[in-house]
């Protein structure tokens, strides 16, 4: 089977009128959110760990939590805070020891976050939920993957629609 054959099987099943189900056994939703991305220059990934102690002193509580490795060699940072404590985020972001350090500091108000769970090692969650919130056009700001949960970050004015379309594309127990 040539490769491209391959990816227009892909391609079929992610606009599939009728996909195969999919069943989860739970979707939780974030209390409001702030979020913020940044990067770290090369060379000052050490600074990630002063950043992420200093927040817990100061009682920032950090829900989503995501870091990969961008062009040369940066660090880039996305993560969202409780946003009852915004302000003691900014604050911190915004210092003069911390802003030196930081490239491209992004922040957005008003965001939540999705949690879904797969039931018994369910494949393909990450695909149909993807697929799902791109034909809703709901903007993702940031998504973390782990063993048994998925999360995604998108803006709470998003999120009604979001979870009713879960609802809709997903089978629960």
């Amino acid at each position: 089977m040539p490769a491209d054959s391959r990816i227009l099987e892909i391609l079929r099943q992610v606009g599939a009128a009728e996909p195969a189900s999919i069943k989860l056994t739970k979707i939780l939703q974030s209390p409001e959110q702030d979020f913020f991305a940044f990067s770290l220059a090369a060379g000052k990934s050490k600074e990630l760990s002063r950043i992420l102690d200093q927040l817990a002193r100061s009682s920032v509580n950090v829900r989503f939590f995501n870091s990969h490795l961008g062009s040369k060699d940066q660090v880039r940072i996305q993560l969202c805070i409780d946003a009852d404590s915004h302000m003691d985020a900014i604050r911190f972001f915004q210092a003069e020891e911390n802003a030196g350090n930081l490239e491209s500091l992004h922040h957005r108000l008003g965001v939540r976050i999705l949690s879904l769970y797969p039931f018994s090692g369910e494949a393909k969650v990450a695909e149909r939920l993807l697929s799902m919130l791109r034909f809703q056009n709901i903007k993702i700001l940031g998504l973390n993957c782990a063993t048994s949960v998925i999360s995604c970050v998108i803006p709470t004015c998003d999120c009604e629609l979001a979870t009713a379309s879960l609802r809709r594309t997903f089978i629960f127990p």
